[in-house]
């Protein structure tokens, strides 16, 4: 006698051989976030190559979409609302809009052909899913959810912004702090859509939303799975291990753990989007000597 029954075989195998180009895009997603960006980045900081960032950022986002259309009509198993395909869509579109109208272009990471290049996927993405649309099952964000995210991410940008500006203050002069120019609401609007571009709709879709759904069908309870993408999302930020210790010990996992949270509690990676975007941008604002802007 076999220990596995002809007709039950175990969930992963069941779950491969049913769906085999969405765990492996699965698979694939995480091993550019880890090994590919974090990996390179680890083992040639502090000038990793040009090229590097960009080319995961377009690899992620092409999987990702991939995904999300394979996955169309179970797209609620992966925390993936009206919101947060919204989002996933439009940021690519609208940020270098934004940078157009308010004349604060970006130039890092992005290139214009990565602009380009990412603008084009999320064009053929929404083509496709318009197209599909009757087999599209997509569930309602809640707007506690969403006020919540916000709410979150100004606390958390601004406790670690703080925590950064006082703590390296004594090592910048008076003078350096006197003269940086104040922030201004474009300055905020676009930092904010580039790291909606930059980070959120790279990460949540992935850590919060589909290997947080397929840990799920794979027999883990939310709570054990809180902790896996805490962890992974941790190990995908290895680069900042002996360079930038607060944000590799302190930002990342809290961030990890409270982005998860939100998703898992609202069953949306649409606040936990909103929220990393929030923290990382305005993160950046504060702790960048311009504080006195938003006060």
């Amino acid at each position: 006698m076999t220990w596995i029954n002809q007709n039950k075989s175990p969930i992963f195998q069941r779950t491969f051989f049913q769906e085999p180009w969405s765990v492996f895009i699965l698979v694939a997603l995480v091993g550019l976030r880890i090994f590919y960006l974090g990996g390179i980045r680890l083992f040639t900081r502090p000038d990793y190559p040009d090229w590097l960032l960009p080319s995961e950022m377009f690899l992620t986002y092409l999987l990702t979409a991939s995904l999300i259309y394979l996955q169309r009509d179970h797209l609620v198993d992966f925390h993936i609302t009206r919101v947060s395909l919204l989002l996933f869509i439009c940021a690519p579109i609208l940020e270098p809009l934004l940078s157009l109208l308010m004349h604060e272009w970006i130039q890092w990471p992005y290139s214009n052909l990565f602009r380009i290049s990412v603008g084009i996927v999320a064009i053929v993405l929404s083509a496709f899913i318009f197209i599909s649309r009757k087999d599209i099952k997509l569930s309602h964000d809640r707007f506690q959810w969403i006020l919540l995210s916000l709410i979150f991410g100004v606390f958390m940008a601004f406790a670690y912004g703080l925590y950064i500006e006082f703590s390296d203050f004594g090592r910048i002069g008076v003078r350096d702090v006197i003269l940086k120019p104040p922030a201004t609401l474009s300055n905020a609007v676009v930092l904010l859509s580039a790291q909606l571009v930059n980070a959120s709709i790279m990460e949540e879709p992935l850590f919060r939303g589909f290997l947080w759904g397929y840990l799920r069908k794979w027999g883990l309870t939310d709570i054990k799975i809180l902790v896996v993408q805490t962890i992974l999302f941790w190990m995908a930020h290895i680069y900042y291990l002996g360079q930038v210790a607060f944000s590799f010990w302190i930002l990342v996992p809290t961030a990890g753990i409270v982005f998860g949270i939100l998703a898992w509690r609202s069953r949306s990676i649409a606040p936990s989007i909103i929220a990393h975007a929030i923290v990382n941008g305005l993160t950046q604002i504060v702790s960048s000597r311009t504080l006195y802007f938003w006060w």
